[in-house]
């Protein structure tokens, strides 16, 4: 670009033109950059109102546009008469012909020359800077990618894994004339050198451009787009908005997809499928299940095994970390996992890992293990021990105190103090009074009260009932025990 002429030594009493429609400033970029396209069309340059301006229609201060200093030729000018006074116009703009606007950094002000004939005044100068070549990327213009990786070679899963590459490639691009402040690099990787599919893009800033370009290939983006052959380019954009050619195309074979996963493990308690299992609680899972690791083709002493076992939420969850100590295939999952997978046909997904040397663990298939419901029937029947034993229970209401009579519930299956417990009485007239709602449930036997206030609603000789559910998954749902049908007699 060419040099701007040197500024007038005159005096600079007017503050600097606004220009409209420059590029946003960037940190050590060029001064109101035009954007490109910008120079085929007039320039429009705003001023401010200034002093003691013309103050009757027959006098008229005129205001200059002085382009790279030449005042004997000013790009534009326009007379403001005091037709107006006091108020300012409404057009306090100038514009630079497009003719002017060429390639270079050029210096813009503006002079008044007063109504009554005093002292021009200049307005402090502005650089416009004007940029209509595009970059021009270096004769070989391939990326440099390491020579490991280049034919024969291939980015391989081994390659991303070592430390020293943190899985990632990092290429260099080779300098290109005039690189500046604010150039915008877009690299691309993709099945057709077409410069669509782009990876990232780097703004570059002050301190870049004395140093290698580096651009980056994250292990992520390289693993979605797939195993086989690519081709990495690029394109460097000015801040004007110019655009380089696509670069020169490498090509690169990628091999890095996982291998496949390893078997999926079964249980022991359960009926396995291929990949599917399905344990029944009511018979299997009290005491915990067994999950049985298949033995590894590639096994070694050093090996890790770990087992997870993910099912509904923290409560149905489990990381079993260490074997059994008596067989290095088998895990124990404890009983405590077990309840909260049981409802709607719920599914526990199980999975381990192999952990070797120093890499990441490899993550087996997955076992889906349906853990089907227990039949209301199956859980206990809450008890009434006042009333007569018989179908319904037989409770007499002169033989109820005052405060009420005892409900108690003997210990269920897979009883634990994580849930929760509901009780609550209905009648033929569709009353419904709660006892628990949510309530903690005690290991063992858990007690409630059946208030008289209730029974004085039921008719004598009529039957109410007592209604039990208990949340296994801290609260989320609950499953329905028997319901206890109680005859209320005088």
């Amino acid at each position: 670009m060419s040099k701007p002429s040197a500024p007038s030594d005159k005096p600079e009493s007017l503050p600097a033109p606004r220009v409209l429609g420059i590029v946003p400033p960037f940190p050590g970029g060029e001064e109101n950059l035009l954007p490109k396209d910008g120079w085929l069309v007039p320039l429009r340059v705003e001023f401010d109102w200034w002093d003691d301006p013309a103050p009757l229609p027959n006098f008229a201060d005129v205001v200059q546009l002085i382009w790279n200093d030449d005042e004997d030729n000013p790009v534009a000018e326009k007379r403001y008469d005091g037709s107006n006074y006091p108020h300012p116009p409404s057009d306090l703009w100038l514009e630079v012909p497009a003719s002017r606007l060429r390639e270079g950094i050029h210096t813009l002000y503006y002079r008044l020359l007063p109504w009554n004939e005093s002292t021009a005044q200049r307005s402090q100068p502005v650089t416009i800077t004007i940029d209509t070549r595009p970059p021009s990327l270096a004769d070989s213009s391939k990326l440099l990618f390491p020579p490991a990786i280049l034919p024969p070679g291939k980015i391989t899963a081994r390659y991303l894994s070592d430390p020293g590459n943190n899985d990632r490639v990092v290429a260099t691009l080779p300098d290109y004339a005039e690189k500046k402040v604010g150039d915008t690099i877009k690299w691309y990787w993709e099945e057709l050198p077409e410069g669509l599919d782009e990876v990232a893009t780097w703004t570059l800033g002050v301190d870049d451009i004395a140093k290698p370009l580096e651009l980056v290939f994250q292990g992520e983006v390289l693993r979605d787009r797939k195993n086989g052959r690519r081709y990495a380019t690029y394109r460097v954009f000015d801040r004007a908005g110019n655009e380089s050619v696509l670069s020169s195309r490498e090509t690169v074979d990628v091999d890095i997809q996982p291998p496949p996963l390893r078997k999926h493990p079964t249980v022991k308690e359960a009926q396995n499928g291929v990949g599917t299992g399905v344990l029944d609680p009511q018979y299997y899972g009290v005491s915990g299940v067994t999950v049985v690791v298949p033995l590894q083709d590639d096994s070694s002493p050093g090996d890790k095994l770990e087992v997870y076992w993910k099912g509904y939420g923290d409560l149905g969850s489990y990381h079993a970390s260490s074997p059994d100590p008596s067989n290095a295939l088998q895990f124990h999952i404890p009983a405590k996992a077990i309840p909260a997978n049981i409802g709607d046909n719920r599914i526990v997904e199980i999975w381990y890992t192999v952990a070797y040397s120093d890499n990441e663990p490899e993550k087996s298939d997955p076992l889906k293990l349906t853990v089907k419901p227990i039949a209301e029937a199956k859980f206990r029947l809450i008890d009434c021990p006042l009333a007569a034993r018989g179908t319904p229970l037989k409770l007499k209401m002169s033989a109820v105190p005052a405060a009420g009579t005892a409900l108690t519930l003997a210990a269920w299956v897979y009883q634990a103090n994580t849930q929760l417990i509901n009780i609550w009485l209905t009648d033929a007239n569709n009353r419904r009074e709660d006892i628990r709602t949510a309530w903690p449930v005690t290991i063992g036997t858990n007690r409630a009260t059946l208030p008289k206030t209730f029974l004085t609603g039921v008719p004598i000789n009529s039957t109410f009932s007592v209604h039990v559910s208990v949340s296994f998954d801290g609260g989320d749902t609950y499953l329905s025990f028997p319901r206890q049908e109680i005859q209320l007699l005088a």
